[in-house]
């Protein structure tokens, strides 16, 4: 199975992995020819403390060596198509998946198991060992919202205000944003939800998610 390229006029932010991935997502199911052979699925990547070490990423440091994330998000094509394999009188059940991460220095898209090889490591303390939430494309691109006030840091200075009033705490994006406006999926905007990002996606101590923070 050939996965399908990621789109020349995909849109990419540093830092706001979550949008570039929702972004992506929207692309995929919107395409009839992807969606009769793949399923799409979105992972967020975290665990309590918020320290998850990654391999095989843009941000690293050294080259071979992890980055620690505070969380991380990519998505998942598995096949809807299984292939079946022969070997005697025993049958085997196989299917391909392929991961999709922008911050990656492997293949983009890169083979499940060649992802999950390079990207994560065994034997690490629990506070850098990586928790999963698998959430499916349609849910996410429906319930998820994100304000981007997870972004925000506020500065110490001067600052002078359009009412000509003086304040010292200025409040700045961590990294600039996309340009396009924040994203609201239809069924949070329905519920008047603009931010669930970080206590419904990233939050890996939560369980009860049936209803995605709307």
């Amino acid at each position: 199975m050939i996965p399908p390229s990621i789109p020349q006029d995909s849109v990419y932010t540093s830092c706001y992995c979550e949008e570039n991935v929702y972004m992506l997502s929207k692309s995929f199911s919107s395409d009839p020819e992807i969606t009769k052979i793949w399923d799409p699925f979105v992972v967020f990547i975290s665990n309590s403390s918020k320290t998850v070490a990654l391999w095989s990423q843009k941000a690293a440091p050294k080259p071979d060596g992890p980055v620690v994330w505070d969380y991380h998000v990519v998505l998942i094509l598995k096949s809807k198509i299984f292939q079946y394999e022969s070997h005697g009188t025993d049958s085997g059940l196989q299917h391909d998946a392929w991961v999709y991460d922008f911050d990656t220095t492997l293949e983009n898209p890169s083979n499940f198991q060649e992802y999950v090889m390079h990207t994560f490591s065994d034997g690490l303390p629990p506070s850098f060992q990586s928790l999963f939430r698998v959430i499916s494309a349609s849910d996410f691109l429906e319930f998820f919202a994100s304000d981007r006030s997870h972004m925000l840091v506020t500065a110490h200075g001067p600052d002078i205000s359009a009412d000509g009033g003086i304040s010292t705490n200025i409040s700045r994006y961590y990294s600039p944003p996309p340009l396009y406006h924040p994203i609201q999926g239809s069924a949070a905007a329905a519920n008047g939800v603009i931010h669930n990002l970080m206590s419904h996606y990233v939050d890996m101590n939560r369980r009860d998610l049936d209803d995605l923070g709307v």
